[in-house]
């Protein structure tokens, strides 16, 4: 029985920076061991979210004292998904065999062209980008990889909101 040595999403081109509308492409890599490594599918997800929590103390108005109320909210800008290797090329038992040395299956994605603000990060919210990939097995538990990327929203600085 082969095992996971390696498990990662590699960018086309080690590209990490991308504007609204561009392809996000790169290889999803398999670095196996040990033999024959068994498994039901390969998938991938490209997602984009912005998240923000953040916390105001209150008063309960007498001696029992007061406590902090947490305030938090998600928007998902997208969540695309794919399948890159399964689905229709299992064998008998709805397993895939692949052998030992290393694997790379391609993926491209295609980025909103409108509505994607800059990526972000911040005391009380974040607006991030990532693609995860997972290995599908049907009597282990499934392996897992993750990779953010940039998001760069281009404005025309020369608008009169912006010259005020």
């Amino acid at each position: 029985m082969g095992k996971l040595k390696a498990f990662e999403i590699v960018f086309e081109n080690n590209k990490n920076v991308y504007f609204p509308g561009d392809n996000v492409a790169g290889k999803c890599v398999l670095e196996l061991r040990g033999g024959e490594f068994k498994l039901n599918q390969i998938k991938i997800l490209m997602r984009g979210v912005a998240k923000v929590h953040w916390t105001e103390p209150r008063s309960t108005g007498n001696r029992l004292g007061s406590y902090n109320e947490h305030f938090s909210a998600e928007i998902e800008y997208f969540l695309l998904k794919k399948v890159l290797h399964g689905d229709t090329e299992c064998g008998e038992n709805g397993e895939l065999v692949l052998d030992a040395g290393c694997h790379e299956f391609p993926f491209s994605f295609q980025l909103p062209s409108s509505g994607l603000p800059t990526s972000f990060e911040g005391k009380h919210g974040s607006i991030r980008y990532w693609i995860k990939a997972e290995v599908e097995k049907r009597w282990a538990f499934n392996d897992k990889t993750k990779k953010a990327f940039t998001v760069i929203s281009k404005i025309d600085i020369n608008r009169s909101e912006y010259l005020v």
